[in-house]
């Protein structure tokens, strides 16, 4: 009897294994497969609205590449419409853009000074020079994709199977050949892998892995549809890219583009034959670049679906009903991995919330803004994991880049000729977060030299520390007194002098969150200012105290078209040393943006200075130049006492003239006085100019005309200036 039981079992186990084995190799639901193709991608959000409209219910997608954006974005919940409205309002062309961009306004301030003025970043890991990967660090697209991603209905899920349509997204990893496919992990690393083209942007690298476009070895992934999900129906969207015809093929880039679309097209017949359904809109003269006519290529999308049957598909559900409800999550642990050189607590000095609070989208988005705007970590990745249904533990992965760092500039301009500036920093000294920054500027007429040790964030508190030494050596010219003729005046160039000044300065205060902060110090400095046809005079003493608030929330360094810089500085005497110079002096400056507008730009300006009759030569105000007073030349006249101000509109034009352009207008009203008893408004002078602006790799490219006046009663007249052009090219330096 025992023995029949056993015999039983077995059979009963046998069958188990059986029926589990078919029940697995079951197919089921209908998967979407969206290829690659650039811009003839986004015909994809057609096909989807179709889709809809005809109630086909989608269970699974995978993507390459554009695919991967488009059925990405689509899987986490946002609709056809939403996903149309992202695309066509996405500037493309400067989230494509080759520049290597630093979110500035997630930068503390005194971090912003240094970024401001690079042209050519080389950096070293241990004083091993790092070769950049790509031109680009693909930042701008990443934050793009971070934010949309965090703002879907599934920011704290990272298992891809339980989004609103289970997704995958296919990449290729180089070390191996192989595809590699993404079921779980961020969702932002995945799609930015799968679209990720060699030396655009850098690579992803994942464990041991680096990950690029999966368009080489899947552009249609259809093989790893099957692989991945089994399903019974399988609806294929295929936007890949033309091959180049005969006479398209005259250069390197197409020459290269045509191999990969070559091989990546061979696979094309085999999936148009075992896919359910095959879709391929018309995409006849659009190319993988052309994001211009978005809107068009997404109808064409519609229309490929005009004659298609979809009715041998499921279609008991509408996806358009399914949504999730918003569910509150609270932190439960935080884990940082990857950071071997850099101290926890500078990772995570912006993420103030504490284990059982509540943890909200933006909470996550401005921590990981904030992660890369150390500028310490070529990739951050969020990982959140849901416990207890509503509880978060979030692991934040990074990749540390080298900590050693050369800066290089240039400028080019019309009062100083070439000047060149390099910047050698150590980032992270001793990981405390602090940077160290040896750096040389200046040409024939100026010439810098600065040491500084700076903090923006001591042991993780709101203080900042910083102690600069320095040596300044700048060439000014003098001008005669004016000469007027005819209702013009006229002023010669008749001399020059020089100012020369070195020190240290030691400040310490408070911040106001990155866009500013308040600073109380002293400077020790040795200055004198001479005329180059006379003997140099001896050196003054200076010993000052200082006061400053500085917040600068502008958006970008130059072409700025959103933010404010506020720069409020009073110094005076702190010690009575021999040989001392006693002044105290106050400035002040307000430089807004405004942009009621797309692509125009209004920038109000203002600034006055008060000194005292003590003050020396070496701490005069000067008012003129391109940047400050047209009609002037830099300098062209000095004073202890200065008012300015001025009101600049400027246009980005609506095509390029090589680069991004730009034209503006500005007009300018102040003067200066040597003394505060000469101060009248009556004889404010005033200036009127503009030009054309091109923002180069260089840095920007400015050439103007302006001219400057000022009225006169009994009789009334108005007495103008000389013409004056001027130009410059590079950064601020």
């Amino acid at each position: 009897m025992l023995r029949i039981l056993k015999i039983i079992f077995k059979i009963l186990f046998l069958t188990s294994l059986i029926y589990s084995s078919v029940l697995a190799n079951e197919k089921k639901g209908t998967a979407l497969v969206l290829s690659g193709g650039g811009a003839r991608g986004i015909s994809q959000i057609g096909v989807l609205r179709e889709l809809e409209n005809r109630n086909v219910q989608i269970d699974y997608i995978i993507g390459t590449s554009i695919g991967s954006v488009i059925g990405g974005l689509y899987s986490v919940g946002y609709s056809p419409d939403e996903i149309e409205e992202i695309m066509l309002s996405a500037d493309w062309e400067d989230l494509l853009s080759s520049s290597n961009f630093y979110n500035r306004s997630k930068m503390f301030i005194d971090q912003k000074k240094y970024y401001d003025r690079k042209l050519i970043n080389l950096r070293f890991d241990k004083f091993k020079f790092q070769i950049p990967q790509a031109i680009s660090n693909g930042y701008k697209f990443s934050e793009f994709l971070q934010e949309k991603i965090l703002n879907s209905k599934y920011p704290f899920t990272n298992d891809f199977d339980r989004f609103k349509i289970p997704f995958r997204a296919v990449s290729l990893d180089i070390v191996n050949g192989k595809p590699y496919i993404f079921r779980n992990g961020d969702l932002m690393t995945a799609i930015r892998a799968s679209i990720t083209v060699p030396l655009r942007f850098t690579p992803v690298e994942l464990d041991s892995m680096i990950l690029v476009d999966g368009g080489p070895v899947a552009n249609i992934p259809f093989d790893q549809a099957v692989a991945e999900f089994n399903p019974e129906r399988i609806i294929v969207v295929n936007t890949t890219s033309d091959i180049y015809q005969y006479s398209d093929l005259n250069n390197p880039v197409n020459i290269a583009d045509q191999i990969v679309s070559v091989i990546m097209r061979s696979n094309e017949e085999m999936v148009k034959e075992k896919s359910d359904i095959y879709i391929e809109p018309d995409l006849a003269g659009v190319s993988n670049s052309d994001f211009i006519n978005l809107e068009g290529i997404v109808e064409r999308g519609e229309k490929a679906c005009a004659n298609i049957d979809f009715n041998g598909l499921d279609n008991t559900k509408n996806p358009k009903t399914t949504r999730l409800t918003d569910t509150e999550y609270f932190l439960n642990s935080v884990e940082v991995v990857g950071n071997n050189n850099t101290d926890k607590m500078i990772i995570l000095t912006d993420l103030l919330i504490n284990k059982g609070e509540k943890i909200s989208k933006l909470d996550l988005f401005n921590l990981w803004q904030s992660i890369y705007s150390t500028e310490l970590f070529s990739q951050v990745r969020l990982l959140t994991e849901i416990v207890e249904e509503n509880k978060i533990n979030l692991t934040i992965e990074v990749k540390e880049k080298g900590n050693q760092l050369i800066l290089l500039g240039a400028r080019v301009d019309n009062e100083r000729n070439t000047q060149a500036e390099v910047d050698i920093i150590q980032e992270n000294l001793l990981n405390t977060g602090t940077r160290m920054l040896l750096g040389a500027a200046g040409g024939a007429r100026n010439q810098r030299i600065v040491w500084s040790i700076s903090n923006p964030k001591v042991l993780n508190f709101p203080i900042n520390f910083n102690f600069t030494a320095y040596y300044n050596n700048t060439l000014y010219r003098s001008y005669s007194p004016q000469v007027v003729q005819n209702n013009n005046y006229n002023r010669e160039l008749i001399g020059e002098y020089k100012v020369e000044n070195y020190g240290f300065n030691v400040a310490t205060g408070t911040n106001f969150d990155k866009s500013g902060k308040l600073n109380l110090g002293f400077q020790l400095e040795k200055q004198r200012a001479y005329n180059l046809e006379m003997e140099p005079n001896e050196f003054k003493n200076v010993s000052t105290f200082f006061i400053r608030t500085l917040i600068d929330s502008k958006n970008k360094s130059n072409f700025a078209t959103q933010g404010t810089l506020i720069d409020l500085n009073f110094e005076s005497n702190l010690l009575s040393l021999e040989n001392d110079v006693n002044f105290s002096k106050l400035e002040f400056v307000l430089d807004a943006y405004l942009s009621p507008m797309n692509d125009f730009t209004i920038n109000p300006f203002i600034m006055f200075g008060l000194g005292d009759k003590t003050t020396p030569l070496a701490e005069f105000w000067g008012l003129g130049g391109q940047e400050m007073f047209y009609g002037m030349r830099e300098y062209e006249r000095i004073g202890r006492q200065i008012f300015v101000s001025s009101l600049e509109f400027r246009y980005k034009l609506p095509f390029e003239i090589f680069f991004d352009t730009y034209i503006d207008f500005r007009y300018d009203i102040g003067g200066v006085w040597s003394l505060p008893e000469q101060i009248k408004f009556s004889n404010l002078r005033q200036g009127i100019g503009g030009g054309i602006s091109f923002d180069t790799p260089v840095g920007p490219a400015k050439f103007s005309l302006g001219n400057s006046f000022y009225l006169l009663n009994n009789p009334d007249k108005v007495i103008f200036g000389p013409l004056l052009a001027y130009f410059a090219i590079g950064i601020n330096l």
